[in-house]
């Protein structure tokens, strides 16, 4: 289950890390388990997900959270 890169290309940019890249990450965003997904706007979190989700709820999480 992949989105597009077309569908939300315009609402967002893809970043994807390796908590051990990162000092402290997963305690700066409160990561407790993998998969996560963390929406960012103006550097304040919008909007995370945790565990696998239907491709229609990522799509509107995304949107609610950038539009």
């Amino acid at each position: 289950m992949f989105v597009r890169k077309t569908e939300l290309a315009k609402l967002a940019k893809h970043v994807q890390s390796q908590q051990f890249e990162i000092e402290n990450l997963t305690e700066k965003l409160g990561i407790r388990g993998i998969p996560n997904l963390i929406i960012l706007k103006g550097g304040a979190v919008k909007e995370q997900i945790v565990g696998a989700v239907p491709k229609a709820e990522l799509v509107s999480a995304i949107e609610n959270a950038l539009l």
